[in-house]
């Protein structure tokens, strides 16, 4: 909802000061409640205003800008994509314009057209965070890996803090093979949200597939830490203290999954697995004591012998 929120901004400053210029003041007026509506996040209060607005002058770009918004938030796509393409017949912010129509069909499902409206969102050569940020995530979503890097990272440098550029520049790196950058990505992501669990389990799945045992476990335990309540989370810690041969804890890991999701036949089965290597080492230290002892005795007797054969002699 963040990004909504900077949308909000980015699409209304400049249409505020449209109404203003061209609009009378009944429907300056309305337009100013509707915004207002808008921010508290009553869209059925704000559609009304706009809808009035609407009614009084159908050509009023700002008021379908609002609505096509207002309409995207209700997830009334289809009613979204028609508000905005009037506003291009009455707006010069064809980059704004083509973004929220991008937008759109982003959270509508339609990669294709949203990786359309995006490319002709910054034709205009005037890129701003958002743009590069969903640009991005569509391309992710495509498959086209190298420009979903390309865009991230623009994104990433216009806002250095914001985490969720960075996840998801560091799943393009993956993606594309390029696994320490995506670690790199990762940690930039926990630097900007040290609460953020997501990069810690990306990150661990990353170290456990290149066999680095103890940086994965150690980043499932801060993912396990911040997100206590997911089963798989425990799973991964507990199947990469397992292959750090840490068998006590390992098992104490997959109760804990098997406590969130009892049903699982899997960690049932690790469980079993671990629980009956665990009675196996230890059957096998208890033997190897019985066989110390064993030796002991029989050296011990054999010494003994020795010493009467030769008292006899």
């Amino acid at each position: 909802m963040h990004l909504y929120r900077v949308l909000f901004f980015l699409s209304f400053f400049l249409a505020i000061f449209g109404i203003i210029d061209g609009a009378d003041n009944l429907e300056n007026s309305l337009f100013i409640k509707s915004i207002d509506f808008y921010q508290k996040g009553d869209y059925e209060a704000s559609l009304k205003m706009v809808n009035d607005i609407i009614s009084i002058n159908e050509t009023n770009g700002s008021a379908l800008n609002l609505r096509g918004l207002i309409n995207m938030n209700l997830g009334k796509h289809e009613a979204a994509q028609k508000d905005f393409e009037k506003t291009l017949q009455y707006s010069s912010n064809h980059s704004q314009i083509y973004y929220n129509l991008g937008l759109n069909a982003y959270h509508s499902g339609n990669m294709f057209q949203a990786d359309h409206y995006f490319s002709k969102a910054y034709e205009d050569n005037n890129p701003f965070f958002n743009l590069f940020y969903y640009a991005g995530v569509v391309k992710s979503e495509l498959g086209q890996y190298n420009d979903a890097v390309s865009l991230l990272k623009n994104a990433s440098r216009i806002h250095p803090h914001d985490p969720q550029a960075w996840i998801h520049l560091g799943i393009a790196y993956e993606q594309i093979r390029k696994f320490d950058l995506a670690v790199q990505a990762y940690d930039n992501a926990i630097i900007s949200d040290p609460a953020l669990p997501g990069p810690w389990m990306n990150k661990g799945k990353i170290f456990l597939s290149f066999g680095n045992i103890s940086l994965a476990w150690m980043a499932f335990e801060n993912y396990t830490s911040l997100d206590p309540d997911d089963d798989i989370g425990w799973f991964y810690y507990a199947k990469s203290l397992h292959d750090d041969k840490m068998l006590n804890a390992s098992i104490e890991a997959l109760h804990q999954a098997i406590e969130i999701d009892p049903t699982n036949q899997i960690y049932s089965e690790h469980l079993k697995l671990y629980i009956d290597e665990k009675n196996s080492i230890e059957l096998g230290a208890v033997s190897e004591r019985l066989d110390d002892r064993f030796i002991i005795l029989l050296l011990f007797i054999i010494g003994c012998m020795s010493i009467i054969i030769i008292y006899r002699k």
